[in-house]
């Protein structure tokens, strides 16, 4: 996972064959935190919903440290 923390715009890559297998962008002005998804593969569906649920507690214990 490639990424700029600051500016929630992230990427995430197969190590074995270097392609993509998803990006991940916040999106902004919304109610509450909301993340783009584009997955490029269905088959990734379930690990890239889990790797997002996991950059958002991050995040969020992040600025709760704050």
């Amino acid at each position: 996972m490639e990424g700029n923390f600051w500016a929630h715009d992230y990427v995430m890559y197969d190590d074995s064959n270097n392609y993509e297998i998803m990006r991940m962008r916040k999106a902004w002005f919304t109610w509450g935190d909301s993340y783009e998804l584009e997955i490029f593969n269905r088959d990734n569906e379930l690990l890239c919903l889990c790797v997002a649920l996991a950059v958002d507690c991050a995040v969020a214990q992040s600025q709760n440290n704050n």
